[in-house]
C-alpha cells in the first residue's frame, strides 16, 4: 500500500469510536512498540489522533482488510430522518377554540412611587 492509499484510508476510518478495538489489535502486533507510552494516557481528546497513529502503524503490517473486519459492528446505526415534502395543512382557528398564536406578553406596569421610596430606603441603607 503506497502512501496515498495509507492516507486515504487513514482519513476515512480513523475513529475514536473503534479506538478500543484498534488498540487490541495494535496490542496483537507490536507489544513493544513506543507508541503505548502514550496509548496508555489516552483521553477523550488524543484518541481520534491515536487511533490514526494506530492504524499506520498497522497499514505498514497487515491490509486494510483485516483492522476493518477486527472492529466491532456498531449495533445502532445512525437514522437520517428525510423532511417531509408533503405541505402539511394549517387548521385555522374556529371563534369557540383558543388561538394557537402566541399573544404578545404584558409587561408588569411600575409604579413610580414604590421606585422612588425602594431608593430612598436603599440609599439611607448603604449610609450607615
Amino acid at each position: 500500500m503506497n502512501f496515498t492509499e495509507k492516507n486515504d484510508f487513514l482519513v476515512q476510518h480513523t475513529s475514536a469510536v473503534h479506538f478500543d478495538d484498534d488498540l487490541a489489535l495494535f496490542n496483537k502486533h507490536f507489544p513493544n512498540s513506543r507508541l503505548h507510552s502514550e496509548l496508555r494516557r489516552a483521553n477523550s481528546y488524543t484518541r481520534p489522533k491515536l487511533d490514526g497513529m494506530m492504524i499506520w502503524e498497522l497499514l505498514g503490517k497487515i491490509s486494510a482488510d483485516e483492522i476493518l473486519k477486527n472492529r466491532k459492528v456498531m449495533t445502532k446505526e445512525p437514522t437520517v430522518v428525510e423532511p417531509s415534502t408533503e405541505e402539511q395543512p394549517v387548521e385555522e382557528p374556529t371563534d369557540g377554540e383558543p388561538s394557537t398564536e402566541e399573544q404578545p406578553v404584558e409587561e408588569p406596569t411600575v409604579n413610580p412611587e414604590e421606585l422612588k421610596s425602594k431608593k430612598k430606603a436603599s440609599t439611607k441603607n448603604s449610609r450607615k
